[in-house]
């Protein structure tokens, strides 16, 4: 998962919940800072984005799982156009 892809999931979550940006990151990181992740232009450590994730009640392996299911995904793909080749 890209900095993009996670933003956007941090995004949809935090407003999913209808939390602003100054709660989620209330002790964590600034606003701005979260403005940054949210919009994919911030290369955030870990530790802050498995701290926002918590806050939003997703565990730090959803990332890893989000990740893995992504991969799995595009191989099942590269194996489906090969099949399909004459």
């Amino acid at each position: 998962m890209d900095k993009i892809e996670i933003g956007s999931l941090i995004k949809t979550c935090r407003e999913d919940k209808n939390i602003t940006q100054e709660e989620l990151c209330n002790g964590i990181c600034t606003a701005s800072t979260l403005s940054r992740i949210e919009s994919g232009k911030f290369n955030s450590n870990t530790s802050i984005l498995a701290r926002l994730l918590e806050r939003l009640g997703l565990s730090a392996d959803y990332l890893r799982e989000a990740n893995n299911d992504k991969d799995y995904l595009v191989r099942q793909e590269i194996r489906d156009i090969k099949s399909h080749q004459f």
